[in-house]
Order: C-alpha cells, then sequence, then structure tokens
C-alpha cells in the first residue's frame, strides 16, 4: 500500500482503498468520471479529502449545536420560570390566588409526647426528604414571585430549615438576651465558654482603649493611642472609613449589651461613639459627604453600618435624640435605593448598579431602625426582597455584583439576610447552606497564621449558619470559636487585639471589632424557631419567679428581715427548689437547679446531676452549666461522662462547667480525661 489513499485501477470498476479498506466508488463518482474522466490518482485523493473533512467540519458542528440545545433545555427551564415569576412580582392588581387543600386531620398530642418533641435534637425534628421529593415550585407563604428551582444532588447533607419565629427581627425590643444570667445561658446553650467569653471582654477593652478622643474609632489614627514602640499592628485604612469602623465597634459594645445609658465600664465610650456619629450626620441623613470623591468606596457602606449601630442603641435604651437621627439616616438609605432593589458605593440612584454584601448592610440598618420603631416603606422591603432573589444562583450561591459568578462572602451574608427579611420558606436558604458546604476555601487556615484570612466572609457565614443551627452551626462553630479564640493578643499593650489580615486591610480596630461581634454571636441574635423550644419556655418561667424575688427583695429595703427571717425564707426557698427539681416538667427542674445555684447550696449536686439526666439537648446543657457554678468537685466525674453525648451543646457545656470548678482551660475533650487520671494519681 502506498500511504494511507491508493486506487486500485481494473476494468469496469473504480475502488478506493482507506486505511487498506477497499470500497466501491459511489455512482455520483461515475456519473463525474463519464464526464471528465477517470481522475488520476493526486486528483482522486485531493476530492476525497476535500469531501470528507468537509463532512467530519459538519458533523462537528451539529453535534455542539445540539449538545447547547440539550444545556439549554435543562438550565433554561428553570431560568424561565424565574423570569415569568419574577415579572408577576411587579405586575399591578391582586397576586394570583393560589389552590388550597384542606390539611389531613391529626390526632392531638400528649403533653408528654410535646415536650419530647420539643426536646429532640433539631435534627430529629424535622427529618429531611428524601431526595426523589420534588422541590415545591412556590411554596407556601413564598414571597410572590420568587421560583423555588432546586438542581440535583445540591442539597446533600444540608437539613430543611423550619418555619421563623422571626420576632426579634421585628417590632420593639430592648435584646434582653444580650445581659445577665440569659447572657450566660444562651453562650451555654449554643456553643460557647467561658474563653470565648475572656475574649469578648478583653476585646472590648482593647478597643476602649483605642477610642479616639473626638469618639470615633480611626482605622488610620487608632495607633496614636499606642505607647512608644507598642503599636498595636503595622496595617492601617483610610480616615474615609472613620463612620463604618466607629458603627463595628459600637455594634460590638451593643452585642454584649452595654449601652450609654446602662452603668457599665463601656457606658461612656458608647455614648462618645454615638455622639460623634450624630455630630458627623449631615442635613441629607448621611455619615458622610456624598460630594467627596473620597467617599466613592467606603461611603454607602460605613453608612449602612452606621444606622445598624444607631438603630440598635435606639431600640435598646428608647433614646429619642437617637431616633431622630435614625429617621434622617432611614431617609438616606431609602433614596440610594437603586432601580434593582440593592445599593451601591455612592447614593445616587440612577447608576443601575450594585453591590451585594454593601446592600445587605442596608437591609441590616433598615431593619434595626425598623425594630427602634421607625416606619420602612413596603416599596423599600419589596425592592429589597426581589433584589435578594435575583442575587441567588441556581448553585445556591449569592453574586457580589449582577451578572458575576457566586462568593462565599455574598453567601453568608444573603443567606443571613432572608433570614431576617422572613424569606425562609420554598429552600432558598438550603441552596445557599449547601454552596457554603461546597466552598470551604475560605475557612479558618492555621497554616495561614494572621496573614489573608477570610474574615468579613467568617461574619456573615457565622450569622447565617447560627440562625439556622443544626449541623452546618455545629460544625462551623467547631472551627470558628477555637480559631478566633487562640488567634487574640492576651500580652503587653496589645492584649484583646486582633491582627488578622484579610483583603478587607481596615486595621485591629476593624479586625478586632468583628472577632469581638463573631464571638458574640450565642446571644446577639436568638436563632429561628425550631432550637429554641422548651429552653426558652423554661428561660421565661425563670424570669418570672425571680420578678417575684425581685419584690420581695424590695419590701426588705424598706423593712429589713430579722436575722430569723432570713434564715426561715433560706430554708422555706431550699425545700421548695429541691421539691421542684424532682418535677415532672423541665421548666420546673429548671427554675429549680438555677435557684439552687443562687442559693449556693452544694448539697443538692447529686439531686441536680440526676435532673440532668433526664434532660436533654440545650437543657442538659443548661442544666451542666449550672452544676459548674456550684463548683463543686464531686461533678467533676459526672462532668467528664458527659463529654461521651452525642450532642455538641451538651460537651460545650460540659468542658465549661468542668473549667469553672478545677480553674483549668483545656479545650480537647480526650485531655480533659487525661488531666483527671494525672489528678487523681497525684492525690495518691
Amino acid at each position: 500500500m502506498d500511504g494511507v489513499w491508493r486506487s486500485i485501477e481494473e476494468p469496469g470498476e473504480d475502488v478506493v482503498v482507506l486505511r487498506g479498506r477497499a470500497a466501491t466508488a459511489p455512482a455520483s463518482f461515475e456519473r463525474y468520471y463519464a464526464r471528465v474522466g477517470v481522475p488520476d490518482r493526486a486528483e482522486r485523493r485531493a476530492e476525497w479529502l476535500h469531501r470528507t473533512s468537509s463532512f467530519a467540519f459538519s458533523s462537528v458542528l451539529h453535534l455542539l449545536a445540539l449538545t447547547l440545545l440539550v444545556e439549554f433545555v435543562y438550565l433554561a427551564t428553570p431560568l424561565l420560570e424565574e423570569t415569568i415569576l419574577t415579572a408577576s412580582f411587579y405586575k399591578r392588581g391582586p397576586a394570583p390566588e393560589v389552590a388550597k387543600t384542606e390539611p389531613t386531620p391529626q390526632p392531638e398530642p400528649s403533653p408528654q409526647k410535646e415536650q419530647i418533641a420539643a426536646e429532640a435534637p433539631r435534627a430529629a425534628e424535622t427529618p429531611r426528604p428524601e431526595a426523589s421529593t420534588p422541590a415545591p415550585v412556590i411554596g407556601a407563604g413564598a414571597l410572590q414571585g420568587e421560583a423555588k428551582v432546586m438542581p440535583v444532588g445540591v442539597l446533600e447533607a444540608v437539613e430543611p430549615i423550619p418555619e421563623s419565629d422571626l420576632a426579634q427581627f421585628a417590632g420593639p425590643g430592648n435584646f434582653e438576651h444580650r445581659s445577665g444570667a440569659s447572657r450566660s445561658d444562651a453562650v451555654g446553650r449554643y456553643g460557647g465558654n467561658l474563653a470565648s467569653e475572656a475574649a469578648v471582654e478583653l476585646g472590648l477593652k482593647w478597643l476602649m482603649a483605642h477610642q479616639s478622643a473626638d469618639g470615633r474609632w480611626s482605622p488610620a489614627d487608632f495607633y496614636k493611642r499606642c505607647p512608644s514602640g507598642e503599636r498595636c499592628g503595622e496595617m492601617s485604612g483610610p480616615p474615609e472609613f472613620d463612620h463604618g469602623v466607629t458603627g463595628l465597634a459600637l455594634l460590638a459594645f451593643l452585642g454584649a449589651g452595654y449601652t450609654h445609658t446602662k452603668e457599665s465600664p463601656y457606658k461612656e465610650a458608647v455614648a462618645l461613639g454615638l455622639q460623634w456619629l450624630l455630630e458627623r450626620q449631615d442635613p441629607s441623613g448621611f455619615f458622610f459627604d456624598p460630594g467627596d470623591a473620597r467617599n466613592a468606596k467606603g461611603g454607602m457602606y460605613g453608612h449602612g453600618i452606621a444606622t445598624f449601630a444607631l438603630g440598635e442603641a435606639a431600640s435598646m435604651t428608647r433614646d429619642e435624640k437617637l431616633l431622630e437621627a435614625l429617621r434622617s439616616a432611614v431617609i438616606g438609605i431609602e433614596a440610594a435605593q437603586q432601580f434593582n432593589g440593592g445599593w451601591y458605593y455612592t447614593p445616587d440612584a440612577d447608576l443601575r448598579r450594585s453591590e451585594f454584601t454593601l446592600s445587605v448592610w442596608q437591609m441590616m440598618g433598615l431593619k434595626a431602625a425598623e425594630k427602634a420603631g421607625v416606619t420602612i416603606p413596603e416599596r423599600v422591603w419589596t425592592a429589597a426582597k426581589k433584589h435578594l432573589i435575583d442575587q441567588q444562583a441556581l448553585n445556591g450561591g449569592f453574586r457580589y455584583s449582577p451578572g458575576s459568578e457566586p462568593t462565599i462572602g455574598a453567601t453568608g451574608a444573603g443567606v443571613f439576610a432572608r433570614c431576617m427579611l422572613g424569606l425562609t420558606s420554598g429552600n432558598g436558604i438550603e441552596r445557599g447552606l449547601a454552596y457554603l458546604e461546597t466552598d470551604k476555601k475560605g475557612d479558618p487556615d492555621p497554616s495561614r497564621g494572621e496573614s489573608w484570612q477570610y474574615l468579613y466572609a467568617w461574619y456573615y457565614k457565622t450569622l447565617s449558619t447560627f440562625q439556622v443551627q443544626g449541623k452546618a452551626w455545629r460544625d462551623w462553630n467547631r472551627k470558628i470559636r477555637p480559631f478566633l479564640v487562640s488567634r487574640q493578643h492576651t500580652r503587653g499593650h496589645a492584649a484583646g487585639s486582633w491582627t488578622i489580615v484579610d483583603y478587607q486591610q481596615a486595621s485591629p480596630i476593624y479586625g478586632t471589632a468583628m472577632c469581638v461581634l463573631m464571638l458574640e454571636t450565642y446571644y446577639r441574635y436568638l436563632p429561628m424557631a425550631g432550637d429554641r423550644s422548651a429552653v426558652v419556655d423554661a428561660v421565661a418561667s425563670a424570669e418570672k419567679a425571680e420578678l417575684t424575688r425581685e419584690e420581695e427583695r424590695r419590701i426588705d429595703e424598706v423593712r429589713p428581715p430579722s436575722d430569723d427571717q432570713k434564715a426561715e425564707r433560706r430554708k422555706r426557698d431550699l425545700l421548695e427548689a429541691r421539691g421542684k427539681l424532682a418535677s415532672d416538667k423541665p421548666e420546673d427542674r429548671y427554675i429549680a437547679a438555677r435557684r439552687l445555684v443562687e442559693l449556693g447550696d452544694k448539697a443538692s449536686v447529686r439531686a441536680m446531676m440526676d435532673a440532668a439526666k433526664l434532660e436533654t439537648g440545650r437543657l442538659r446543657a443548661a442544666h451542666l452549666l449550672f452544676l459548674g457554678r456550684l463548683k463543686s468537685a464531686e461533678a467533676v466525674p459526672f462532668l467528664l461522662g458527659q463529654l461521651d453525648d452525642l450532642d455538641g451543646d451538651v460537651r460545650g457545656a460540659a468542658m465549661s462547667a468542668l473549667t469553672s470548678i478545677t480553674g483549668v482551660y483545656i479545650m480537647e475533650e480526650s485531655r480533659w480525661r487525661d488531666w483527671w487520671r494525672d489528678e487523681q494519681k497525684r492525690k495518691k
């Protein structure tokens, strides 16, 4: 054979051989040959090469077109559904009625069963539906116009979200759970510990020490508060961020329950910071000069954060001066809203551009203002919700700007915003959590030390996973809490600060405020319904009992009791508390354990351990913390046994209680047992 192609000339038939395989020439070739004569060997080779290459090119082109058509049918259908539904969002007239079905009658559950359901771990409360169950297109109570489309397999290992109890994000309130016994209970219940609380207080102390004389927290000038040769970190930020960073620092103090009206070591610092914001606010309501080109990047970012801080302070204190400034700040946010429902770096409303995490800060500012009593127009919320929906991609992630790829920071912000605005029906939150589970590059990385961590993304991921609770929160809390505690400076003038570097690069003031806010997550906002249940009821009952005792104490101030009366009252309280500790009701047992701790009754330790065994989940965790407060060594073996519990909250509470009793701080459960064995050997 001569190469790949060769011709065989025999009388009556033309044959071509392709890679050694013979075939008769087509009839169309015969007519052509009859007209022009049989081509020679070179001509025939060129003809076949031309026709074969054309056929191959056509085949590839058709195959590519078919592939694109299939992809379009698969991917565009959800998009078309969402586009059609979103278009109906703005359609005038009443919303289309959804067919209603009568619920299937269910037997009334017994009180005992209700209690068991309330105390069960969250994963058992709402079992995940089978993968074959199709997701609804529009869920009950969903925002009109939102498509509920779920790509196959995106929700593996992500728990379903219960209906939300959004009382904490609505109506006036004063955040009672941020201080006192409620704060301590929330720390133990949701995964904090003594170390995280100590880090919060140390961080706030550092922030107060680095506040400028005029009341602001400046990323550019903070180092002027440092002694010569002891500067707290080399990184600094531009002064245009002063109003935003001051807002973050104020949020950190407010998050721990410290205001400008409540007596505390930080009262004056909070008052100075708020006063600086009020003096900086211009007649249009902004905390920056919109006409100054230097504010092109940080202007609206800082305005949203400052409004957020002002709203929380006003809600917690009902200070009319703050409310007046808050109303003006809200007007500025309303005026700066873009046509797509989001916000951009500058307040020009006709830019038709937006940045997502900046937009979420504005939403948080508006929600805090609404909670303080400021009325927000419904059109603003409607457009903001529409923007949230538009920015979520099919893979569950949220885009930082329209048309861009999703990011972990924007996704954490988007999930929290959906919780905050009540967009909890359907599967938007689950899709966001699923995206966060698939993208781990932003998780804390000890190998990087303090360089180039994703602090900003951590903040939003902490807020969003905490709201949902379940496995997403437990896994994230195990990573973020010990990492933050271990990275805080604890010696010298820098003690209390964090110098972690992230892409914001806005100084240790920014980094410290953000880390403190993350460690306050356990009590800043309580999580959505599903994880509160029996614990919250028990705490509410305890607060009522405390009110009764408070009335008694006020009477005592007017007419002090005698020593005999005090002894008789203590005996009465002990008998009552010990009796309730054996009650069938978990709220009674909770009140009794709390009261025995207040009375310092170490003789009831064994009875309190028996009561703790009756509880599950966070109620058991609360009882373990009570045991820790009594500081009785008798409880140590029992607490060590609780380190084997499957519930992470119980294990965390057991370690916190062990630290309270022994004065030893150990982060790893296995090392606690080693330490105890060593102690026993040493005593022998």
